[in-house]
């Protein structure tokens, strides 16, 4: 799975792109998506590379910062005429490449039925999704220790995600630090989440966690989980799981 790029603030000088003036916080400004459907060429560039590489094996297409469901039919439309201009160049292209989103703001979060339309899979982007959900700037000393992927809100908001993704009958994968922290782990599992994108230093650690759950009693958890509304309860049920 590859994503398109997710750069902005002073990194877009790498692109020869001139940043965005008077932008004091570039996490909520001018980078994903947003940026390259400004700069449609650039996004392109970027899926023909990817379908190119789909030649060769299952490749899918992740798309970034996902807020709309007019930004994902504007970010397929370009999708399809880079698949056509490949053909017309007589590149062989798989019959179907999956495009996917991450959910990583509240928006795509709150309407993701109608994002379903035309996503073929979902991502959730936890580190993204739980500082917008919460508020807080995870590199914000004053705030950091509010960052907290045990609360209620992140955790319904979580169900709410897997659940109208499964109800579609499409996959739910989980990239972000909250899938490479063992206390976390059992509540991803518990949710039903399908795929879970691990740091290759934490892998067996996480790999030996899933194994040694037992499903339903994860599932249980959340289910308890859900009905609480302070994260220190929310710890204190995976602990003793």
């Amino acid at each position: 799975t590859i994503r398109t790029a997710d750069i902005g603030g002073d990194r877009l000088a790498q692109l020869g792109l001139e940043a965005p003036k008077n932008e004091l916080n570039p996490f909520m400004g001018l980078r994903g998506i947003r940026l390259f459907l400004r700069h449609s060429e650039l996004l392109k560039t970027q899926f023909r590379a990817i379908l190119r590489a789909a030649g060769d094996g299952k490749v899918s297409v992740m798309l970034p910062m996902v807020s709309s469901l007019r930004e994902l039919q504007s970010a397929r439309r370009i999708f399809f005429q880079a698949q056509q201009e490949l053909l017309a160049e007589g590149v062989q292209l798989p019959k179907k490449t999956r495009l996917g989103i991450m959910v990583e703001i509240p928006s795509a979060a709150i309407m993701l039925d109608a994002l379903l339309d035309e996503a073929d899979f979902v991502s959730i982007g936890t580190n993204d999704l739980i500082q917008y959900i919460l508020a807080v700037d995870r590199i914000n000393e004053e705030v950091a220790h509010l960052y907290d992927p045990f609360h209620p809100a992140v955790l319904r908001v979580l169900h709410q995600i897997v659940e109208t993704t499964h109800a579609r009958g499409k996959r739910v994968t989980v990239c972000g630090e909250m899938t490479s922290d063992p206390r976390a782990v059992p509540l991803l599992v518990g949710l039903g989440v399908d795929v879970l994108s691990v740091t290759a230093r934490m892998y067996l650690r996480v790999k030996q966690i899933v194994r040694s759950l037992k499903r339903s009693d994860a599932e249980t958890a959340v289910r308890e989980a859900l009905k609480l509304a302070d994260s220190e309860g929310i710890r204190k049920l995976v602990s003793e799981l």
